[in-house]
């Protein structure tokens, strides 16, 4: 009988030690999987399409894979006319493409990104505008209306004196809980 003892506890021990260490594994892979949505779109809008379409920096070089050649050519026709480049971010899930236009009566560089095969960026209730509006600060962009409440809607975040077209500027797209896609321009007059 001590030695089925022995036995018993020292598999209870091996099992409680083992589902410890998916316990913990399983808290890690959740914990480093990154930032999430509402942070991660801030944050490429911040950090890359903003010194894009204010400087020309090149966006997302150190952010997701980039789209081939032949992917390119799928892209919408009014889109490809002004895309330079476009990468995956999140494993996919959203598509970030940059470019300029030259054509325009007043030229200017695009940054848009966009919910690829998912429902968009998931935001946190009640921080749709002013989660942006922080995550902006600095750059004078004020929201011009209010966050949607029934249904997708259109946000515009302007700099105080702009037209509503002109200048730097961001659109997205929203519905509630959900920002759908993100579009900054700066004029380049």
């Amino acid at each position: 009988m001590p030695d089925l003892l022995k036995t018993v506890l020292r598999r209870g021990v091996a099992f409680a030690t083992g589902a410890g260490v998916a316990l913990a594994g399983v808290w890690a892979l959740r914990a480093f999987n990154g930032p999430d949505e509402a942070t991660l779109l801030h944050g490429l809008l911040r950090d890359h399409c903003l010194p894009w379409v204010t400087d020309a920096v090149t966006p997302f070089a150190d952010v997701g894979q980039p789209v081939s050649p032949a992917e390119m050519m799928l892209i919408d026709d009014p889109m490809r006319k002004w895309s330079i480049g476009a990468r995956r971010i999140a494993d996919g899930r959203f598509e970030a493409a940059w470019g300029a236009t030259t054509d325009s009566w007043v030229p200017s560089r695009l940054c848009l990104i966009t919910a690829a095969e998912t429902d968009g960026f998931a935001v946190p209730p009640g921080s749709l505008v002013t989660g942006l509006t922080e995550a902006l600060a600095g750059t004078g962009l004020k929201p011009e209306n209010p966050a949607p409440v029934d249904g997708p809607t259109v946000i515009g975040w302007v700099r105080d004196g702009d037209l509503p077209y002109t200048g730097l500027r961001l659109v997205i797209v929203a519905a509630p809980g959900r920002i759908l896609s993100a579009q900054m321009v700066d004029d380049q007059d």
